[in-house]
């Protein structure tokens, strides 16, 4: 992990000085996975997930020269695999069921089709990909993962998805409990 201790501290106290506000990333959802009706509507929402993430994880994209990232609905068959299911950030070869605009060696972010009818839902699961793409998507690790349910958590906040946030610490919360149990 590549994270200065300067990037944490600015992270976990949400201030970055100086910071212009312009979006070091820009997310593309997929107008073959994303349904037309509201695909203006969830783009304009996934730009600013992409832009609060910008403002909590500071700097460059790690490890990527790519100006855009894809955004797509995984396939239903996905859902409940033993390998990766969705949500998850994929870079490297191609994967079945990915769809047409999707190329391989790219950074990738596949949602499940579960997110759609919830804004709430959507902002917390591209929130915490984008979350693992600024820290570089090659790594996941326990603090990987803890610092991106962090964004995800202060990204509901900042969008004003506050009930959704306490109800998500709740369930986390929670699925913490269960796993300190098992070890």
């Amino acid at each position: 992990m590549h994270l200065s201790a300067i990037a944490v501290g600015f992270f976990l106290s949400g201030a970055v000085p100086g910071y212009a506000g312009t979006a070091t990333m820009h997310v593309k959802l997929d107008r073959e996975t994303f349904p037309p009706k509201s695909l203006i509507t969830l783009q304009n929402l996934a730009d600013r997930v992409a832009a609060t993430i910008d403002r909590l994880i500071p700097g460059r994209v790690t490890k990527s020269n790519q100006p855009e990232f894809l955004c797509y609905i995984a396939p239903d068959f996905w859902r409940g695999a033993a390998y990766d299911p969705p949500p998850i950030t994929l870079i490297g070869a191609a994967r079945l069921g990915e769809p047409k605009a999707a190329r391989a060696g790219t950074v990738r972010i596949a949602l499940d089709s579960l997110v759609l009818p919830n804004h709430a839902e959507l902002v917390y699961e591209l929130a915490h990909e984008l979350a693992h793409v600024k820290m570089d998507p090659r790594y996941d690790n326990y603090l990987v993962e803890t610092l991106a349910v962090a964004a995800s958590l202060e990204a509901l906040t900042v969008m004003g998805f506050e009930q959704a946030r306490k109800m998500t610490l709740t369930i986390t919360r929670n699925n913490c409990l269960k796993v300190f149990k098992l070890l």
